[in-house]
Order: C-alpha cells, then sequence, then structure tokens
C-alpha cells in the first residue's frame, strides 16, 4: 500500500511538471504588470489571440506547431519547452531521493524556486507571493512531524530573515545606498524554514559558489560583474541543493 502511494506521488509529480514549468516562465514573463497571470486565458505574444490546447500541451505542443503560433505564424520561444523540462527535471531528482509526501513538498519547492528564479533574473524581484508561503510550508512541514524540530525550523526562519536584514541595514549605513533586496531576505527564511538553523550556512555555501562563477562568467564576457546582481537564483540552488542533499557546513 504504501508502496503505491509513492509510485502514485512520483506519477502526480512528473505528469504535473511541464505544466508547472509553463506557468512559471509565464510568470516571469509577466509578472508584475498583468495581475491576471494566474487566472487568466494564455494568449499570442504575437497577436493577442487566446491559445488553443494544441499550443499550450507542454514540451509536444511547442514541437507539434514548429515553433510557431498557429493563429499569426509568429514564432514561439523555445524558453518554455525549456523551462517545462527544467520543471520535469526537478521533478525527477526529486523522486530519485524522496518519497510520498515529501516528494510532492520537494517538486512543488522546485518548481516554486524555478519561478522565482525566472522571475528575479527578469525583474530583480522576489514577490511575496512566492515568498511568504513557502515559509508557511516550511514551517507546516515541521510542525507535521515530516521533517524535524519545529523549534529548528521556526529559528532558521527567523535567522535566515534576520541576517540578510541586517547585512542591508549594514550596507545601506556604510554605503548609503541598497545593496540587499528584502526579498532575499525572505527566501532565505524559506530557506530556513525547510532545512532548519542547521542547513542555512549550507544554503549560503551553495548560494555564495553560485554568485562566484555567475561573476566569473561576467567578467570573461565583458561584462559589469560588480552592478546590481539578482541573487534570487543562487539562493534557490542553495536552497534546493541542502534541502535534497543535506548540509555540507551544518552548525
Amino acid at each position: 500500500m504504501v508502496a503505491g502511494l509513492q509510485d502514485i506521488s512520483a506519477l502526480a509529480a512528473v505528469l504535473a511538471a511541464p505544466f508547472f514549468g509553463s506557468f512559471a516562465l509565464l510568470l516571469a514573463h509577466r509578472w508584475p504588470w498583468d495581475a491576471g497571470v494566474a487566472f487568466g486565458r494564455s494568449r499570442c505574444d504575437g497577436c493577442g489571440e487566446g491559445l488553443d490546447a494544441a499550443a499550450l500541451a507542454p514540451v509536444i505542443g511547442w514541437a507539434m506547431l514548429g515553433g510557431r503560433a498557429r493563429c499569426c505564424g509568429a514564432p514561439l520561444s523555445p524558453a518554455y519547452p525549456l523551462a517545462e523540462i527544467a520543471a520535469l527535471g526537478l521533478a525527477l531528482w526529486a523522486a530519485a531521493l524522496t518519497s510520498g509526501p515529501i516528494l510532492l513538498a520537494s517538486a512543488v519547492l522546485g518548481w516554486a524556486l524555478l519561478a522565482l528564479a525566472l522571475i528575479d533574473l527578469r525583474t530583480m524581484t522576489l514577490p511575496d507571493v512566492l515568498t511568504l508561503p513557502l515559509v508557511a510550508a516550511g514551517l507546516g512541514l515541521s510542525l507535521a512531524g515530516l521533517t524535524g524540530d519545529p523549534a529548528a525550523h521556526a529559528l532558521g526562519a527567523a535567522l535566515g530573515y534576520g541576517s540578510v536584514r541586517a547585512a542591508a541595514t549594514l550596507w545601506r549605513t556604510l554605503r548609503g545606498v541598497e545593496g540587499v533586496g528584502m526579498g532575499d531576505a525572505k527566501l532565505l527564511a524559506a530557506a530556513g524554514a525547510w532545512v532548519g538553523v542547521g542547513g542555512l550556512s549550507s544554503v549560503m555555501l551553495w548560494a555564495c559558489g553560485v554568485g562566484l562563477v555567475w561573476a566569473a562568467v561576467a567578467a570573461a564576457r565583458g561584462g559589469d560583474w560588480r552592478g546590481p546582481t539578482p541573487f534570487g537564483p543562487a539562493l534557490a540552488t542553495g536552497f534546493w541543493m541542502t534541502w535534497l542533499h543535506g548540509p555540507v557546513a551544518p552548525f
């Protein structure tokens, strides 16, 4: 019976993944200008006509239409099938390491982090509508006995938020400019709620490593690596790796 439920959880995550991937990219594309993104009908970027079921079918729909809109022939961005494949990869990753309720929670976490990373890359913001529910979900998992000591997870959330808030205040005091966004603070609070206080250092190690690689690539390509940079994708990577693989440097 338990094995059957685990199989159902894995199947549900895999089947839902491409749809969540497409929605994650849609959020990133329209946020924050289109308030009805979660409920409005999907429309062609070229002519604005509503998309039919064939165009919305994950990956297959894009391939069947040859990467072009049926209504007007405008090119359909390959970013959509890529996002759908990324979401599927996250679901399979979670299925390989977890099972049951934790598998479903992990898949949803991965899709939310994918959406946050894409939004931050495009807009330099991490919306509360995604970060705050992640905080609540992480604390809820611990209260349900699915992760660890609720006190450690609550402390992780508080320390995650407080540490970034303190760093932002210090930077603003010393430099007179904003250096860290509060979206980053809320995302690290969510990470603390999921992985507990003992996993926060691992999240930051991963995030700093990704950030350094990002800066090195930008410098190698002649970009301004010292300018404003979205840190959300790096934090999301650290969050995901620590959640699934455990802390590499616990307190």
